[in-house]
């Protein structure tokens, strides 16, 4: 039956090899033919409208290096992860949808962890909407929080755990080159002007700094692989920020 619909599908898609050869039904009641056929993944060119199949990225690797091409290299390389299990919100939109009522600040972590399991799909329409508002408010805002954006491309990757993250690429207008090519201290300045390690003032505004404390900062639990027969990390962690932005080359 899957063998069936693929059929279908490759003759209603793209009937043309990537040799020029059209796809006849004879060429797919041959196994030898067929193999060919996935082989060179002409079998699977109709899933690219599909995401998360083979061929969707496979094309959208080729439109990634196409804009690599046209824009040069990306200026900023951000990830940001889901922190469903602080976001009160999603757990009460997942309980309002089972018509209850939940307080958040008595759940624990294993009860957080049902609801969430209970509608992965709500948990993941609901990361889906905090993605837009953050390209629209910060990354795309008229404001230029991080300079003029001329283009940006991310991705959604899921944890072990299930949990959604996106890695986004941005290109900004005018950005400095670095390798170079143009004077250090100009790509200091721009990295300086965007970018910093400093703890916000738990004086001035003491929420930043809680947020910052519980999710900005490297756990200090080490994995099993960092600490292989030596007592300190092999990585040498944990780290003193340095005075001062530097440039290294290798």
């Amino acid at each position: 039956m899957a063998t069936n619909s693929m059929s279908i599908q490759m003759r209603k898609g793209k009937p043309i090899t990537r040799d020029g050869r059209k796809i006849s039904s004879k060429m797919l009641q041959d196994t030898q033919e067929v193999e060919k056929l996935i082989t060179n993944k002409d079998a699977t060119r109709f899933m690219q409208p599909l995401r998360g199949t083979p061929a969707y990225w496979e094309k959208t690797l080729k439109d990634l290096n196409a804009m690599v091409r046209q824009l040069g290299k990306p200026t900023f390389f951000l990830t940001f992860s889901a922190a469903e299990m602080r976001w009160p919100e999603v757990i009460e939109a997942v309980k309002a949808q089972q018509r209850q009522q939940v307080d958040f600040s008595q759940l624990d972590w294993n009860a957080k962890c049902d609801i969430l399991r209970s509608n992965p799909v709500t948990v993941m329409q609901l990361f889906e909407k905090r993605v837009d508002e953050l390209m629209t408010i910060l990354i795309l805002s008229p404001a230029q929080h991080i300079g003029e954006v001329e283009d940006y491309f991310y991705r959604v990757e899921f944890q072990a755990r299930g949990s959604p993250h996106i890695h986004l690429l941005v290109w900004i207008k005018d950005a400095p080159e670095f390798e170079g090519l143009q004077d250090d201290f100009v790509v200091i300045k721009f990295i300086d002007q965007y970018i910093t390690c400093q703890m916000p003032d738990p004086n001035a505004d003491s929420e930043l700094h809680k947020i910052v404390s519980e999710v900005q900062v490297h756990s200090r639990n080490h994995s099993k692989s960092c600490k292989k027969g030596n007592v300190m990390c092999r990585f040498g962690f944990p780290k003193l920020p340095m005075d001062k932005t530097i440039l290294t080359y290798p």
